[in-house]
């Protein structure tokens, strides 16, 4: 499949060689006359649209969950907010029943970050001594002749 990008640059070319009427350009390259104007008019596609979602049913909860993951920005990893923890103290303290899991467990990760910037569990923030042993240890030259 080819990019919208190549079929733009594809019609402009047909209407700048052959001179074919947009009628012929849409049959031609099987996309609607509106789309050879549009391709007509600029050289590169309009950008596609993110709509913004709403989410009604968490909306009144997001203050609740960002004070909670705040919170455990100061807390012993051990003790920080699951998603699923997050959601149990949603039922018990607000009362919530009407939230899924998913819903709460995407926003959590969407407020947390990307996971690559954060250490996962167990993971070492700096090298360890053996690794930079390693590095600076040059290999000898007998094992090298074999």
């Amino acid at each position: 499949m080819e990019s919208r990008v190549d079929l733009y640059a594809r019609i402009r070319r047909d209407a700048r060689v052959d001179e074919l009427s947009i009628r012929e350009l849409s049959r031609r390259h099987g996309v609607a006359r509106q789309t050879v104007r549009a391709a007509l008019a600029r050289a590169e596609p309009l950008p596609r649209k993110v709509p913004e979602r709403s989410s009604p049913r968490l909306d009144p909860f997001k203050a609740a969950i960002d004070q909670m993951l705040t919170d455990d920005l100061t807390a012993p990893r051990k003790q920080r907010h699951t998603a699923r923890r997050v959601l149990a103290r949603l039922a018990d303290e607000h009362g919530t029943t009407e939230l899924s899991y998913s819903t709460v467990r995407d926003y959590v990760a969407r407020r947390r970050g990307p996971r690559s910037t954060r250490p996962r569990a167990g993971q070492r923030t700096h090298p360890s001594r053996r690794s930079m042993l390693r590095v600076q240890r040059p290999r000898s030259t007998s094992a090298m002749s074999m």
